[in-house]
């Protein structure tokens, strides 16, 4: 994996079925299409390789178990990088953690923005005053 994290992976700008297939989902809107797009082009390939690399040295394990409030898991369930076993690994550290799922890819917020808000809207609304 960590091949696909060097800069000379990004130097290229991804096809639309890349872009579809691992982020935003097949249908995505014209304007998030263009969107990532533009996005993904104003980042130098290093800044993309570097933000690949500490994504997949990540471990915030420690600081949750610090965590002393309710949390929500809120999984996209066509996510294609992020596997749901990710899920299993922070109930194991944090067992009260919910979990609720979106029929949408990895750009979840994106794709989904009211029913994630509402998801949301209502784990904060069923917390203990």
């Amino acid at each position: 994996m960590k091949t696909l994290a060097h800069p000379s992976f990004f130097r290229i700008p991804p096809p639309r079925f890349v872009i579809e297939y691992f982020l935003i989902g097949a249908h995505a809107p014209r304007e998030l299409r263009d969107d990532v797009r533009r996005t993904l082009r104003s980042v130098s390939p290093e800044v993309v390789a570097w933000r690949v690399q500490a994504v997949m040295a990540c471990d915030a394990s420690e600081p949750l178990l610090r965590v002393r409030v309710p949390t929500l898991y809120l999984q996209a369930e066509q996510d294609r990088l992020v596997r749901k076993s990710s899920f299993q690994e922070i109930q194991e550290l944090k067992p009260d953690t919910v979990l609720v799922s979106i029929a949408a890819p990895h750009f979840v917020l994106q794709r989904e923005p009211h029913k994630a808000a509402d998801l949301i809207a209502h784990f904060v609304a069923d917390l203990p005053s």
